[in-house]
């Protein structure tokens, strides 16, 4: 498992081809890309509408993840 920056999430949303995109993309198939909570709090941040906003939350809601949808401490 591997805890993605925000920076990387958000360069994959906005297609760009970077060395750490590409490794994230290798990573998603195989569930080993980890989204910690507050890194999804950034990217839902930085939604450009509240359309998109909605795609990204149910997205973090539905990616099953562990560090987003383990029990609440």
């Amino acid at each position: 498992m591997v805890l993605v920056d925000s920076s990387v999430w958000i360069d994959l949303l906005r297609d760009a081809q970077t060395a750490q995109t590409l490794a994230l993309r290798r990573l998603l198939p195989e569930g080993e890309a980890a989204l910690a909570p507050v890194i999804y709090q950034e990217i839902l941040q930085g939604a450009a509408s509240s359309e998109r906003f909605t795609r990204l939350k149910r997205y973090g809601r539905g990616n099953n993840n562990p560090l987003t949808t383990g029990p609440a401490s």
